[in-house]
C-alpha cells in the first residue's frame, strides 16, 4: 500500500462528540512484506507505539498529539567549500538523500569555466632576451571568495527549489563555522533555521552528529514551547 508520512497533526481528523462509547485501538504494524499485508495503516508514525485499547466517551488521541507536538522531522545541509550533501531525519536517526548523479554538486562541476582565475600580466625585466617574469594582479583569496559565493548561491537555490519548498521541513546547516555567516547572509531559503551545527560534515562521526542534532532540536522545542 502506498502512503505518505504525516508530518503535521491531521486537523481534518473527525472526532465524534455524540457521547460514545468510543473505542481507541493502538497497535504496532508490520513494516515489511508479506507481514504488512495484514495491516491497514491509517497513520505512519516515526516511532513505535504501545499496544493498548481504550473504551470511553471520547477518542483517546493523546499518543497522536504527542507524536506531533515537537519538531521531529528535519533536513540537514552538509556544506563545504567544494561540495554538499543532503540528509533527512527525525529524533530516531537520519539518512542521506540520494541526489541524481546528473546534478552538479561540486564547486568545479557547478562553475566549470566560470571559475575566476587570478589576472596575470608579464613583462621583461633586466634586459632584452631575458625570460618574461609573470606577476599576478588579482588576490587569490578574493578570487576564491567570489567562487565560493557563486557556489553557495547555487546550493541555496537548488536545495530550496527541489527539497525545502516541497517538504517545508526545518533545514539545519552543518558546516565549518567560517561558512555559517557567509551562507546565511546570501540564503533566500525561509526554512533555513538560525541554529546550526559547527563541524565538518564529511569527517564527523555519525554518533557525534546525531548528538549535535538532538541538542539543536531540543533548543528548537524549548523556543517553540516558550512561544506557545
Amino acid at each position: 500500500m502506498i502512503y505518505e508520512i504525516t508530518n503535521q497533526f491531521p486537523n481534518e481528523m473527525i472526532l465524534s462528540d455524540d457521547g460514545g462509547p468510543h473505542i481507541s485501538l493502538y497497535q504496532p504494524t508490520h513494516r515489511h512484506y508479506p507481514e504488512n499485508k495484514q495491516d491497514l495503516i491509517s497513520y505512519n508514525l516515526r516511532g513505535p507505539i504501545n499496544k493498548f485499547v481504550v473504551v470511553n466517551n471520547s477518542f483517546h488521541i493523546k499518543p497522536l498529539i504527542q507524536a506531533f507536538q515537537s519538531v521531529e522531522n528535519y533536513q540537514l545541509l552538509g556544506l563545504s567549500q567544494n561540495n554538499f550533501t543532503l540528509y533527512q531525519g527525525n529524533r530516531y536517526g537520519f539518512s542521506e538523500i540520494e541526489i541524481d548523479s546528473d546534478i552538479p554538486r561540486t564547486l568545479e562541476a557547478v562553475l566549470g569555466k566560470q571559475q575566476t582565475d587570478p589576472s596575470l600580466t608579464h613583462g621583461s625585466f633586466g634586459g632584452v632576451g631575458r625570460p618574461a617574469v609573470f606577476h599576478g594582479q588579482g588576490d587569490k583569496k578574493a578570487e576564491d571568495d567570489k567562487d565560493t559565493e557563486k557556489y553557495f548561491r547555487y546550493v541555496d537555490h537548488y536545495v530550496y527549489e527541489n527539497y525545502s519548498k516541497a517538504s517545508s521541513m526545518p533545514l539545519i546547516l552543518v558546516s565549518l563555522k567560517e561558512y555559517h555567516t557567509q551562507f546565511k547572509n546570501l540564503s533566500s531559503n525561509p526554512y533555513l533555521i538560525e541554529e546550526n551545527i559547527d563541524c565538518s560534515y564529511d569527517s564527523v562521526e555519525v554518533e557525534q552528529l546525531q548528538s549535535k542534532i538532538l541538542e539543536t532540536n531540543k533548543s528548537l522545542n524549548m523556543k517553540k514551547q516558550k512561544k506557545i
